[in-house]
């Protein structure tokens, strides 16, 4: 009798698993249908917005030949311009590998420093303009910077605005 019942306690056990996971199965496929069925598309292309940016300048620091030393301050114009379908944020940023003690400034039009960064709106006509100061301090003039070769970067980091 006892091996009955037992029998009987399984089947129940089985059957009520059974439905459980049936049951699971259900709801999950239609919470999963009922999400994925609201997508529609009734475009039959794909766009993205043009993203251009224009900067006009300079590509190569010629600072050899004599031409810079202590005391020396070389200026070189920049020009940034978004042609883009998109508002940005840039920055420019400036890096040597440190060989030479050089200083490095930009600023704009009017002389302030550029700051951290600057917003540019999507299609802008007019271009930002900048100026890039290069200088040698004329108190740091050792000699052993005779022939020292330095890497001056000059990074326009651009960023889609959201």
């Amino acid at each position: 009798m006892k091996a009955k019942s037992r029998k009987i306690g399984t089947r129940y056990t089985i059957i009520s698993l059974f439905i459980l996971v049936m049951l699971t199965f259900t709801l999950v496929g239609n919470l999963i249908a009922r999400f994925t069925s609201g997508v529609t598309n009734n475009n039959t292309e794909a766009s993205v917005a043009a993203f251009r940016i224009e900067e006009t300048g300079v590509t190569e620091l010629n600072l050899s030949g004599g031409g810079f030393y202590p005391g020396c301050d070389i200026k070189y114009p920049i020009t940034v311009r978004n042609a883009s379908e998109v508002a940005v944020n840039y920055s420019l940023e400036v890096a040597s590998a440190g060989n030479l003690p050089l200083e490095f400034k930009i600023t704009d039009e009017n002389g302030t420093e550029l700051g951290t960064s600057v917003d540019l709106p999507p299609n802008e006509l007019t271009s930002h303009k900048y100026q890039l100061s290069v200088t040698w301090p004329a108190e740091i003039n050792d000699p052993a910077y005779a022939l020292k070769v330095d890497i001056v970067t000059l990074s326009l980091n651009v960023v889609q605005i959201d």
